[in-house]
């Protein structure tokens, strides 16, 4: 299996198409947006990596390929399946996340399987509702023994499906991913200007990229500074606190007599009792 620009090998670059429930059958858009992953295996090898995810086998989506993350790769690609309200009710429905990593160009082997993530929606919460952001462990292929961490986003994008442009036919497709989409607009004109969407303080752009929202990273650096400077006055206190109690024990000793009756002092030097 080859992976193309993209990352999607080409004999499936098509498979959305095939077979389709009936135009008029009422259905849903549940978008999985594939961040980001950390401490994928092996993690000492140059990795290029994608991801590809699914619903259903034969309607498999693919996200761009990474080729400077290695071990911690990060795609952002926002991938979009045709689903009913029966499966959005149900408490086993899921989608299935396979991450690879590519071979030599004239490699006649497939792909590496690096790890799988089999996303439970009726464990993420309400079926509508607000976007989801969800980090997830990654399970080695043959022993499941958990190697990673994945990093992705869930919504129903019920809403949002009436801003799609007027030439794509979502009745036709099980599946399709965005890239594809606004690839297919830029053939024509520029194309629409997809709003950013904001996932817990990463602001996830339409166009691919990924960056921390500057307010958010300015709020959390306060946030911090803002501790450090409790703790700095609390550690302050306490010393303060200490040497004070210090100083009247030690006091109290000098003025204590011979006889262990308490003296004082008086301007003059003479003991005064």
């Amino acid at each position: 299996m080859k992976p193309v620009d993209g990352g999607a090998p080409h004999r499936h670059r098509d498979s959305h198409s095939h077979s389709t429930p009936p135009v008029d059958t009422p259905f849903h858009l549940l978008e999985i947006t594939i961040i980001s992953a950390q401490g994928l295996y092996p993690a000492a090898r140059c990795l290029k990596t994608y991801a590809s995810a699914w619903v259903e086998p034969e309607h498999k989506l693919y996200t761009r390929m990474d080729r400077a993350g290695h071990a911690d790769p990060t795609w952002n690609d926002k991938l979009v399946f045709r689903v009913d309200h029966a499966f959005l009710r149900s408490d086993t429905a899921a989608v299935t996340v396979h991450l690879h990593a590519t071979r030599g160009r004239f490699s006649p082997l497939p792909d590496h399987l690096l790890g799988t993530v089999r996303v439970v929606l009726s464990a993420l919460g309400p079926a509508a509702g607000p976007r989801r952001c969800v980090a997830l462990q990654v399970r080695r292929p043959s022993s499941l023994r958990p190697h990673g961490i994945l990093n992705l986003g869930v919504a129903i994008l019920d809403s949002f499906a009436k801003s799609m442009p007027l030439s794509y036919d979502l009745n036709s497709r099980s599946a399709f991913a965005y890239k594809d989409l606004i690839g297919a607009k830029r053939g024509k004109s520029n194309g629409p200007r997809w709003p950013s969407i904001d996932c817990d303080g990463w602001q996830l752009e339409r166009n691919g990229s990924m960056e921390m929202a500057s307010g958010v990273e300015e709020r959390e650096r306060e946030e911090l500074k803002s501790k450090l400077e409790m703790w700095k006055a609390e550690v302050t206190l306490d010393h303060e606190t200490v040497d004070r109690s210090n100083c009247r024990d030690g006091d109290k000793r000098r003025r204590r007599g011979s006889s262990g009756r308490l003296s004082c002092f008086s301007d003059t030097g003479e003991v005064m009792d």
